[in-house]
């Protein structure tokens, strides 16, 4: 599932059940706060359209090798007139 970062007002859904039989899942919906919603759910996408969930961009995964990192050098330079 998506992760969405909300920015309403303070509120709370109810997401379908899992599976048949079980309950419906409760989320509380918290401003500035972090949720995993399901983005086929028509409130979901209700709510990104008026701007109140805004998507966040999955973490990359850690790569096999460390990027190299540039080190900085100072280069003095001769001025005119010096020997």
């Amino acid at each position: 599932m998506p992760r969405y970062l909300y920015s309403g007002p303070r509120t709370a859904i109810s997401l379908p059940p899992a599976s048949e039989g079980q309950p419906p899942q409760e989320v509380a919906l918290v401003p500035h706060q972090e949720v995993e919603l399901p983005a086929e759910l028509p409130y979901v996408q209700r709510l990104v359209g008026k701007g109140q969930l805004v998507a966040i961009a999955a973490e990359p995964e850690a790569e096999a090798e460390p990027k190299p990192t540039r080190s900085r050098t100072t280069r003095t330079t001769k001025e005119e007139g010096d020997s």
